[in-house]
């Protein structure tokens, strides 16, 4: 089954950005791993608190819409640059890499953006 992410990422976007990789790392995990259903509210809601984060206050925030209009505009510049699928990789907003690549083409990738950096 592939759950709808839209909540995740809503949820995600509630919190300060030095706070969302841990909550993804524990997303990933809980459907990767655990099989849980992360298009559930609950679920979403457990995995944050367990990481020190006050549900209730973000069931409120997100039962108020809040993180839809991030999530939008990050689905509209997706869209914008011609992200089709997953993965999609970005390079210093010029190139860009779709689908899963051997890590010597994205090395390559990276030294021709440092190389034109260095004129």
């Amino acid at each position: 089954r592939m759950p709808s992410t839209l909540l995740a990422h809503r949820l995600v976007a509630l919190l300060p950005e030095d706070r969302q990789a841990a909550l993804v790392d524990g997303i990933m995990k809980a459907y990767f791993e655990d099989g849980q259903d992360i298009a559930q509210l609950e679920v979403l809601l457990a995995i944050a608190a367990a990481q020190g984060h006050a549900p209730e206050t973000l069931r409120s925030r997100l039962e108020q819409g809040e993180g839809a209009e991030r999530v939008n505009a990050d689905q509209e510049e997706a869209a914008r640059i011609g992200v089709t699928g997953v993965p999609f990789f970005v390079f210093d907003n010029k190139y860009a890499l779709s689908g899963a690549y051997p890590a010597e083409q994205m090395i390559k990738v990276m030294e021709q953006i440092v190389s034109e950096a260095q004129g």
